[in-house]
C-alpha cells in the first residue's frame, strides 16, 4: 500500500518542502520517500553563483559574506560558477582560491571561472581537493603549470570523472593547452567546447590550422591522439567551435573526432564553415551518424550557401533540435530536406540574413517554409524573423501608433 505522502499531489509536496530550512532535514525527507524526494533534492543540492556585479558582493570579500565555513549548506553545493563585470586580464585577488578552501572536499560535481585569471593556489586547491568534477571551466592561468605538473603538485588524475570540458575564448598562454591536453587524455570526456581566439602572454596568430601546418590548437590539444595513429579518434557526444577560423581545420577535426559518435554540433560565429559541414556531410554520407541536435551561427560577413546546408540536411536523420542563422540564397532551398525532420523537430530557430534587418519574405521564409513547419507536430519552440510591416505615417514621416 502507498504511503500517505505518495498520494500527495506535487504541489502540496513542493509546499511541505518550504517547511524544512535545515539542509540535515532536508538530507533525512529525501531518505523518507520518494515523491518528497524530487522537491527535497532540489532544493537541497543547487547552484551558486558569485558575481561582483551584485550589491554588497566584492571580489573581496565574497568567501567571508557568502560561504563562509559556518555555513551548514556548503556540503551541498554541487556545483559553483563564478562571474565577474571587471576585465579578465585583472589578477587573480585569491577569492577563487578563498572559496574552494572553504567547501568540503569532493563536494563539487562543476566547477565554473572561465571569466576570471587563475593563479597557482586556486589551480592546486581545486585539483586537490574537488576529486569528482563532471564539468569544468577555467580561466586563464597566470602561470606555467608544467613544472607543477612534472613535481607531483598539480595531478590531472583529479580531473579523471570529467565529462564535460570548457576551453576558454582568452587563456594564459600555449602552456595552458598542454594542461588541457593532459586533461583530455586522461578523462572520458563526452562535450568539449573550444572558444580560444586569445593569449594573454603572447601573439595568437599561429592558433588555428593553416594550409600546410596545423595551428596550436590542433598541434597541442589532440598530441596524444596523433601520436596514437590514424585509427584513434575521441568519442564525442557534444562538440562546440565558437569563434575560431575552420578553413583549414576540417581535415584536423576528421582526424581527431569519430564523427559517427557525435550527437550534437555547434558552429557559432566561425570562418570558414563550409568546408567542416562539407566534410561531416561526407563522413555521415559514408559512415552513418547519430546527430540530433545543430546549431549554427554564421560570421556578419561570411554565410553559407544554401547548397551546403540543403546537402547537410539531406544526409543527417531525425534532427531534434535545429540552428540557421546567416544562410546566403536561402530563398533557393529545397524544402524537402527540412521536411525529413518534421516528425522529430522540437526547437528550430531559421534567420537566413544573419541579423534580421531584412522582411521574411526577402529572406525566403515565405508561405511554402511555414506549410513545411506546420507539419512538425512536435515543435515545441520556434524561432524566426516577423515579416516587415508598413505603418500608417504622417506628412513628415512620424509613423501613427
Amino acid at each position: 500500500m502507498a504511503s500517505r505522502l505518495e498520494s500527495l499531489p506535487p504541489e502540496l509536496l513542493i509546499r511541505l518542502v518550504e517547511y524544512f530550512p535545515r539542509p540535515s532535514d532536508l538530507r533525512a525527507l529525501c531518505l523518507t520517500s520518494k515523491a518528497p524526494g524530487v522537491p527535497a533534492t532540489t532544493q537541497l543540492y543547487h547552484d551558486v553563483t558569485g558575481i561582483d556585479a551584485v550589491h554588497g558582493w566584492t571580489r573581496s570579500d565574497l568567501s567571508t559574506t557568502v560561504l563562509a565555513k559556518a555555513n551548514p549548506g556548503l556540503a551541498q553545493i554541487r556545483k559553483l560558477r563564478f562571474d565577474t563585470v571587471a576585465p579578465v586580464e585583472q589578477p587573480d585577488v585569491g577569492i577563487v582560491a578563498k572559496v574552494l578552501k572553504a567547501l568540503p572536499g569532493s563536494s563539487l560535481r562543476g566547477f565554473d571561472c572561465s571569466p576570471c585569471t587563475v593563479a597557482e593556489d586556486t589551480m592546486i586547491t581545486l585539483m586537490m581537493r574537488q576529486h569528482k568534477l563532471v564539468t569544468l571551466g577555467l580561466g586563464p592561468l597566470t602561470f606555467n603549470p608544467m613544472p607543477f605538473v612534472q613535481a607531483g603538485l598539480l595531478d590531472v588524475s583529479a580531473f579523471a570523472k570529467l565529462e564535460d570540458l570548457d576551453i576558454p575564448q582568452v587563456i594564459g598562454s600555449q602552456h595552458d593547452l598542454e594542461l588541457y591536453q593532459l586533461i583530455i587524455e586522461k578523462a572520458s570526456l563526452r562535450r568539449l567546447a573550444i572558444r580560444t581566439t586569445t593569449l594573454r602572454s603572447e601573439n595568437a596568430f599561429n592558433l588555428d590550422d593553416e594550409k600546410d601546418h596545423d595551428g596550436l590548437i590542433s598541434k597541442i590539444l589532440f598530441k596524444h591522439i596523433r601520436d596514437a595513429g590514424p585509427n584513434t579518434r575521441m568519442q564525442l557526444h557534444v562538440l562546440i567551435l565558437d569563434d575560431m577560423d575552420l578553413e583549414w581545420s576540417d581535415r584536423t577535426f576528421s582526424r581527431y573526432f569519430d564523427w559517427s559518435m557525435l550527437k550534437e554540433l555547434a558552429i557559432l560565429q566561425c570562418d570558414g564553415t563550409a568546408n567542416l559541414i562539407k566534410r561531416l556531410t561526407q563522413h555521415v554520407i559514408q559512415h552513418g551518424g547519430q546527430l540530433k541536435r545543430f546549431y549554427y551561427v554564421s560570421c556578419t560577413d561570411e554565410p553559407i550557401d544554401s547548397s551546403v546546408v540543403e546537402a547537410f540536411l539531406s544526409s543527417v536523420e531525425g534532427l531534434a533540435d535545429l540552428s540557421l542563422v546567416g544562410i546566403d540564397n536561402f530563398s533557393l532551398l529545397n524544402l524537402d530536406v527540412l521536411a525529413r525532420h518534421c516528425s522529430t523537430l522540437k526547437w528550430l530557430m531559421v534567420l537566413p540574413d544573419g541579423i534580421g534587418n531584412t522582411g521574411c519574405i526577402e529572406m525566403g521564409i515565405d508561405l511554402r517554409f511555414f506549410s513545411v513547419v506546420a507539419k512538425c507536430q512536435k515543435l515545441r519552440q520556434v524561432a524566426l524573423p516577423l515579416p516587415k510591416i508598413d505603418l500608417p505615417r504622417t506628412p513628415d514621416g512620424f509613423a501613427l501608433s
